[in-house]
């Protein structure tokens, strides 16, 4: 090869570089202009979220709800008014659980960190799973003559003319959750 060549190689060569390196440039202006749009769109719907501040409120009526609806399904567990000793309550205690972990909606435990810290949801919903369980083994516990028979309050779901349960009150309402 003679100097012409190796020149008009080298030129060459010195081109497609140069394109590569232009190209390159482009992507890196490209791929960070995408970034920063998806930030801007991100803290846009961060920012239009409004925190409901009775979703507390509502997780203790999803467990209040869900309660109801798993003694009913679980009656079994209760025959005769039974007392709820220690390894009873823990049985109940950790079914329900998994009734309420596996009932949980996405959408409603991303209400939920928005109000709760998000590291601390489980521990949040554990935690008024184990009072409203305390709550109920109490109640139920308690002397017949003091009112609070909770089985015998359970609605008739033959006669239910909402099958949403809308209005009902399944345990006794002096029960807080």
């Amino acid at each position: 090869m003679n100097t012409t060549e190796w020149i008009l190689m080298i030129i060459g060569l010195l081109i497609v570089l140069v394109l590569a390196g232009f190209g390159t440039f482009f992507l890196i202006l490209y791929n960070r202009n995408n970034r920063e749009k998806n930030r801007i769109q991100e803290f846009t719907t961060t920012a239009n979220l409004t925190i409901d501040h009775t979703i507390g409120e509502k997780l203790d009526k999803y467990i209040s709800d869900n309660l109801t609806e798993y003694l009913v399904l679980n009656i079994h567990i209760l025959e005769n008014n039974q007392y709820i000793n220690e390894e009873l309550e823990t049985e109940i205690r950790e079914g329900f659980t998994t009734y309420i972990s596996d009932r949980l909606s996405p959408i409603f435990m991303q209400q939920l960190s928005m109000y709760y810290n998000i590291d601390n949801i489980h521990q949040v919903i554990g935690n008024k799973i184990y009072i409203a369980i305390t709550n109920y083994v109490a109640a139920m516990n308690a002397p017949e003559d003091d009112g609070r028979d909770i089985i015998r309050n359970l609605p008739d779901y033959t006669d239910m003319k909402n099958s949403a349960g809308d209005n009902l009150t399944y345990l006794d309402p002096s029960i807080n959750f």
